[in-house]
């Protein structure tokens, strides 16, 4: 039993000396030197329009800002809707962009970036009111990309929409 219980102390501390491991507590360390990325401005810029092929579409702003002291990896901006049958992400499709769904981008230290682009909702929503939030650094199901100070604060405030 003692020497299992020295085997975990040294893998321990091997995980900890490699930066793979931490410990619990406050004060300055390797936090302070992380990217803090926030949304400053999510808003509609034009009414919600319905396409050729009945989906609706509503143009949006998303800015997005590097409040931390390092460049950041590139990171995805989602936008999640919440309405009658719960929440979801909707395609966010920006010009320029080559993900179809998720702008993609990595930012300097205190840089912003201005994302122009549309939301596209499924036919069968129609005649919804629905709440909208941009996240910064949306994982989507896999490991965030941006190691940051605070990724409690990638998301913005929510915006109501209504649907035609």
């Amino acid at each position: 039993m003692r020497s299992l219980l020295s085997a975990l102390l040294i893998a321990f501390t091997i995980l900890l000396l490699s930066g793979c491991a931490t410990l619990p507590g406050p004060g300055p360390g390797p936090s302070a030197s992380k990217s803090d990325l926030i949304v400053t401005k999510f808003e509609t810029t034009g009414p919600a329009t319905v396409n050729a092929q009945n989906s609706v579409v509503v143009p949006i702003r998303v800015v997005v800002k590097n409040q931390g002291p390092v460049v950041t990896y590139i990171f995805r901006t989602a936008i999640e809707y919440t309405g009658p049958w719960g929440t979801n992400i909707v395609p966010f499709t920006v010009p320029a962009q080559s993900d179809l769904s998720y702008p993609w981008t990595p930012l300097s230290s205190g840089g912003e970036m201005e994302y122009e682009g549309k939301v596209t909702f499924h036919p069968s929503l129609h005649n919804v009111t629905l709440s909208l939030v941009a996240i910064v650094d949306h994982c989507g199901g896999t490991p965030c990309r941006v190691d940051e100070n605070n990724g409690g604060n990638n998301r913005s405030a929510p915006i109501s929409v209504s649907l035609p």
